[in-house]
């Protein structure tokens, strides 16, 4: 169900008397996010130049996982933390939230990540992530998802952003 036909639904019942209740209103939220965010098993491999390389993966059952414990899963389109606490989540207009804070990022309506500023981050078909316009140190880093489906691809950038935003000083800049 698209958001506007749930907002026309719930506008229909409200105006009749017949309204969901917030309990109902919340299911249909989550099942909506579940579908825009659907969890596949995939793993974001960072290539670092002679650094070596990290992974990040995700679970079939939504958990995110080092190489060596669980970091936080990924629930109706928002990541937790290993306590439960909100960490990254999309807000009105796609905008990216992280750690409650508004950030100059944005979902658009192609998939992919738009700044302020008007740089891009998409996941391709095979599940590597490009940069528009390209970043000048791109050959030291490699970004690929394995195990990646184009139908989660708005899953895989919550991934990614999760890495990047969590990372910040460690990401290659445009300079």
């Amino acid at each position: 169900m698209t958001s506007l036909a749930f907002a026309l639904l719930v506008l229909a019942l409200v105006s009749t008397g017949c309204g969901p209740s917030p309990a109902q209103i919340a299911k249909v939220e989550a099942a909506r996010a579940n579908e825009e965010f659907p969890i596949m098993a995939m793993q974001l491999v960072i290539v670092r130049g002679k650094r070596g390389a990290l992974v990040l993966s995700l679970d079939k059952d939504g958990a995110l996982r080092d190489s060596k414990e669980i970091v936080g899963k990924i629930k109706e389109g928002r990541v937790l933390g290993t306590k439960g606490e909100e960490r990254l989540s999309i807000g009105p207009e796609g905008r990216v939230v992280y750690g409650g804070r508004r950030t100059p990022l944005r979902f658009a309506e192609k998939d992919e990540i738009v700044s302020d500023n008007g740089k891009r981050i998409a996941i391709d078909d095979a599940g590597n992530v490009v940069f528009a316009p390209p970043i000048r140190r791109q050959r030291a880093y490699s970004f690929k998802f394995e195990g990646f489906s184009p139908s989660a691809r708005r899953t895989a950038l919550l991934v990614f952003l999760l890495v990047v935003l969590e990372n910040e000083k460690d990401v290659p800049e445009d300079e």
